[in-house]
């Protein structure tokens, strides 16, 4: 009953994830083509700063509480006690960040233009703390967070549609998100109660909870500094415009990585398992099967979205965010550097149990991002964004293969790097000749099957072992579904 349960847990996360990644493919192409550039960048410049706000007011209590109150569930009095406390402290932290919020507000002037975006987006902090999603992690409750973060989302696209029609729409747009947010949070506080009962508390055990909340937080922090600051910092020192232009090549880029690096968390179970047990040769069978097949797969995807840089931007949105070509095709190339920096990072330094070193490769690529955001992006706006996004992932994957070093020694990696680079050549040629092809739906799927075909039979011919695993395992998967 463990192991089903264990099986049916990580198959509710999976769903989720794909679902994180199927609704908004659905949902940006229509509000990019609805919306104008610029009210585009006006909603993502409001987000990212309200981002910042959220993660000070969440505080990293939520990883912290599903990993202590775990530990207790079966204890109904200690886990009412450890609940309130949580709760208390994330409310006390709450109402200071509302403070803090409502006087940058007033004082800085750059917000004075987006009052009503900060507002309505700001609803969520508060509905986000008193949500207590916490409560779900800690009862290993995935089957209700996979259903009602489904019906949310097919809520707002609904909502989405009816209420976001023209240019100038931004502000019904974020209240058609602050609203899937708020109701998907009233449904958690309802539920949560059912489960155990709790309220705030005057003791809040401060001393206990505060240090370990606050290296959780500073992990998360240095990951927001990390992704946001592009957005942040473009929309202070450029303008909306280059925000939308931006957003256009971030959407596809996050998508891309999303993809590839779920691929990575599946393995990490495995490969703890070997490490934990002594078993060094299987663990680095599996780690060289899992890099070469990771080098397989991404190195077509990064190609081929370069090769097809102007059709994707049209599918997602329309010809009026051409601008973002140039962005897109730098991000294209920090893709790969990403997925192998948390190929590293997830699968050889977390199994080794050395998280200081992903923390202090995410603390420099951080800093090295928002430094070179700062004196890049006024010369050369969302271009260098992108730019210093590739140099940040290859400051993390420097940092992290430098200390990965000492466990692993792969052998043969050269041999998949040459094999995919011939396999990438042919892509190429398969897009130049295929140029001329002027439908726009059937260029794209010829480029694309054609191209795969090719890839394939060519990494097939050169025996490729990343190929060949990946037929054995879909073979496998057939047979066992028959």
């Amino acid at each position: 009953m463990k192991e089903k349960s264990l099986k049916l847990n990580m198959a509710l996360n999976a769903v989720k994830s794909l679902m994180g990644i199927v609704f908004p493919l659905i949902s940006f192409p229509y509000v990019a083509k609805t919306l104008s550039v610029t009210d585009l960048g006006q909603y993502n410049f409001a987000s990212s700063v309200i981002g910042y706000f959220a993660l000070f007011a969440q505080l990293g209590i939520s990883s912290y509480a599903v990993r202590e109150g775990a530990g207790i569930r079966d204890n109904q009095e200690k886990l009412k006690k450890f609940c309130g406390e949580i709760l208390s402290i994330n409310m006390l932290v709450t109402a200071i960040v509302y403070v803090v919020f409502f006087m940058c507000l007033l004082t800085v002037p750059k917000f004075h233009g987006y009052t009503a975006l900060l507002l309505t987006f700001s609803v969520q902090i508060i509905f986000t703390t008193i949500g207590t999603e916490w409560i779900f992690g800690i009862y290993e409750d995935y089957l209700f967070l996979t259903i009602r973060s489904i019906v949310v989302q097919m809520l707002s696209i609904v909502l989405l549609f009816v209420f976001v029609r023209k240019q100038g729409d931004v502000i019904p747009y974020a209240v058609v998100t602050v609203t899937a947010n708020v109701g998907a949070n009233v449904v958690n506080c309802v539920c949560a109660q059912k489960k155990i009962r709790f309220g705030l508390r005057k003791s809040l055990n401060l001393r206990h909870h505060l240090k370990p909340i606050l290296i959780i937080f500073s992990t998360a922090l240095a990951c927001t500094i990390y992704v946001n600051s592009d957005v942040t910092v473009l929309g202070f020192i450029c303008s909306d415009y280059n925000v939308g232009l931006y957003s256009v090549s971030t959407k596809i880029y996050t998508v891309l990585k999303t993809v590839a690096t779920s691929t990575l968390m599946v393995a990490i179970p495995r490969l703890s398992y070997y490490i934990a047990n002594n078993m060094q040769s299987e663990y680095n069978k599996q780690l060289k099967t899992i890099l070469q097949t990771v080098i397989v797969l991404i190195a077509p995807v990064t190609v081929g979205v370069i090769m097809l840089r102007r059709e994707v931007i049209l599918l997602l949105a329309d010809e009026s965010y051409m601008g973002a070509i140039e962005s897109l095709v730098i991000l294209c190339a920090a893709l790969p550097v990403c997925v192998l920096a948390t190929f590293v990072g997830q699968c050889i330094l977390m199994p080794f149990k050395d998280e200081k070193i992903i923390f202090k490769a995410t603390m420099i690529s951080a800093a090295v991002n928002l430094i070179l955001n700062l004196i890049l992006i006024p010369f050369f706006a969302q271009n260098a964004a992108a730019f210093t996004t590739l140099l940040a992932e290859g400051t993390a994957l420097i940092i992290q293969a430098y200390y990965a070093r000492k466990y692993v020694k792969l052998s043969g990696i050269f041999k998949t790097i040459r094999n995919t680079a011939l396999g990438s050549i042919a892509i190429v040629i398969c897009c130049v000749l295929l140029s001329g092809v002027h439908l726009f739906a059937v260029r794209i799927l010829a480029d694309i099957v054609i191209s795969a075909i090719t890839y394939l039979v060519i990494l097939m011919l050169l025996k490729e072992e990343g190929i060949v695993f990946l037929l054995r395992w879909t073979r496998q998967r057939k047979s066992e579904e028959k």
